[in-house]
């Protein structure tokens, strides 16, 4: 396999080759691969506790968030992604 000078191994997302798999010959360098990477959050204890309390109640006495709502109510990400 060729591995090119900007791979960047993730942790943990290391395949092992299906069985019986082969390799049926070489990838087209000029042909574009869409990736989505989806992130989630730690939540928090408080959120959680949240979420539980409203699951408690009646489908009719039940508030949802906005998205602002929820946005502000997440603890900030620990990290920054690179482009």
């Amino acid at each position: 396999m060729v591995v090119s000078k900007e791979f960047k191994p993730i942790s943990g997302s290391e395949r092992v080759p299906l069985r019986n798999a082969r390799e049926i010959g070489a990838s087209d360098p000029n042909e574009v691969v869409e990736v989505t990477v989806v992130l989630r959050s730690k939540g928090s204890d408080a959120h959680a506790a949240s979420i539980k309390e409203m699951s408690a109640q009646p489908l009719k006495e039940r508030r949802y968030l906005s998205h602002e709502e929820l946005q502000r109510s997440m603890p900030p990400l620990q990290m920054t992604l690179p482009k």
